[in-house]
C-alpha cells in the first residue's frame, strides 16, 4: 500500500513537458501536466493507520521503554497578564505491555495477542503529592512502585531515566473522548503483586 502519509518532491520538466513525483523510493512521470502536490484526506490517513483493538479493563504489567521530558500549557491555568499561560513541565512515557497482572498472556478484546504494545502515559513532576482524600497522585504512584518504595514515604532518586526498564502495574480502563470515540488509558498505577511464601 502506498504511504500517503509522504509528501513528494515535485521536479518540472525543464523543457516544460510534465514533471516527477519523487519518493523515496521511486519516481513518477506526469506528461504535459502541470505540477500538483497531493495531501491525503482525513479518511485516506485513518485508513492507512495501524488499527488496534481496544484493551478489556484489567490489570496489566507493563515496562517502561521511554520516556521525554517536555513542558504543556498547565490544565485549566489562565493567561497572566501578557497573555502567556503559565507552563509546567512533563515526562512523557512509553511502555510495552507485558502480560495482565496475574502472569497470563495479555489479549485484547477481540482475543489477539496484546503483548508488546504500546500503552503511554503523561507524568507531572510538579504534582507528585496526594489528593484531597489521601490518594496518591499517578505520577507519584508511578514513580514509587517502579524504584520499589514507599508510595506514602519520602521518595528518592537521581534522575528519570532510572525508571527506563522497570517493570510497572497499572490498571487500564476504556473510555469514551468527546468525539465518541473509545479509547484505552491508564485509570492508575497500583502495587505489585504479592510475592508468595510457602
Amino acid at each position: 500500500m502506498e504511504n500517503l502519509s509522504e509528501i513528494p518532491i515535485i521536479e518540472p520538466d525543464k523543457n516544460g513537458k510534465g514533471y516527477w513525483e519523487v519518493y523515496k523510493d521511486k519516481k513518477i512521470w506526469h506528461e504535459n501536466k502541470k505540477p500538483m502536490i497531493k495531501i491525503p484526506s482525513k479518511k485516506q490517513l485513518d485508513e492507512e493507520r495501524p488499527k488496534f483493538s481496544l484493551l478489556p479493563h484489567d490489570d496489566y504489567e507493563l515496562v517502561i521503554v521511554d520516556l521525554k521530558r517536555g513542558e504543556r500549557s498547565k490544565y485549566l491555568a489562565k493567561p497572566d497578564k501578557d497573555g502567556n499561560v503559565p507552563k509546567e513541565k512533563i515526562i512523557d512515557f512509553t511502555f510495552e505491555i507485558a502480560s495482565f497482572k496475574d502472569g497470563t498472556p495479555a489479549k485484547d478484546v477481540e482475543g489477539n495477542d496484546a503483548t508488546g504494545r504500546k500503552v503511554f502515559f503523561t507524568g507531572r513532576p510538579e504534582s507528585m503529592g496526594f489528593m484531597s482524600d489521601g490518594t496518591p497522585s499517578k505520577t507519584r504512584s508511578l514513580v514509587a512502585y517502579a524504584l520499589g518504595q514507599d508510595v506514602e514515604g519520602e521518595i528518592e532518586f537521581e534522575e528519570w531515566e532510572q525508571l527506563l526498564g522497570k517493570t510497572v502495574y497499572a490498571e487500564i480502563v476504556q473510555y469514551t473522548t468527546q468525539r465518541g470515540e473509545k479509547k484505552n488509558k491508564i485509570a492508575r498505577f497500583i502495587p505489585p503483586p504479592r510475592k508468595h511464601t510457602k
